[in-house]
């Protein structure tokens, strides 16, 4: 995720993490509206935690998503907010990727991208993505990713924030990635 906070024309800040912890192996990716982006982020973390208390198990990285998407159809029809998800993650059932938008529509994919990043990004995921994707290969994918939206968006985002989820949980190889504009600055 980038972790740019923008406004109009103006950026408010450049230290937002817009990527949710849900547990040990599922991780939520928000683009929206900051306020709603937060609010819905804690209201599904606490409410999959409190579900994991109640029923006495932790849901698969589908039932978390089912879950999203019925929580989000019922809130466009009490109060509707403009929040885009995408959640992954990795259990007994394998890896999951989701991606569900503000009405609710959530569908199972195999890369995905929420914002206006998606514009520039889908066709390069869509290109280059394959199955039997290496380490190596998707770290190469998603510095593609990075370096095109530093030439073609029309805000460009200097800081990101990459998160890896597998069968071992989630771990943060940020470290490893480069902005194309700071690239030109060093």
């Amino acid at each position: 995720t980038d972790t740019s906070v923008a406004h109009s024309i103006i950026k408010l800040k450049e230290d937002e993490d817009k990527a949710v912890v849900i547990d040990d192996n599922k991780l939520l990716g928000l683009a929206g509206e900051p306020g709603e982006r937060l609010q819905f982020g804690d209201y599904i973390q606490k409410n999959i935690h409190l579900l994991k208390f109640k029923y006495g198990k932790k849901l698969s990285t589908k039932e978390t998503a089912n879950y999203m998407r019925s929580e989000m159809a019922h809130l466009l029809r009490k109060s509707p907010f403009y929040c885009f998800v995408v959640l992954a993650g990795c259990d007994v059932d394998g890896p999951g990727l989701y991606w569900i938008d503000y009405l609710a529509t959530m569908h199972k994919v195999k890369t995905a991208a929420q914002g206006y990043c998606s514009y520039f990004l889908g066709g390069i995921l869509d290109n280059q993505w394959k199955p039997d994707m290496t380490e190596e290969e998707a770290t190469k994918l998603i510095q593609h990713c990075m370096d095109e939206l530093g030439k073609r968006f029309v805000m460009t985002q200097h800081h990101f924030v990459v998160r890896k989820v597998d069968a071992n949980g989630i771990s943060d190889v940020t470290k490893n990635f480069h902005t194309a504009v700071q690239k030109k600055c060093t």
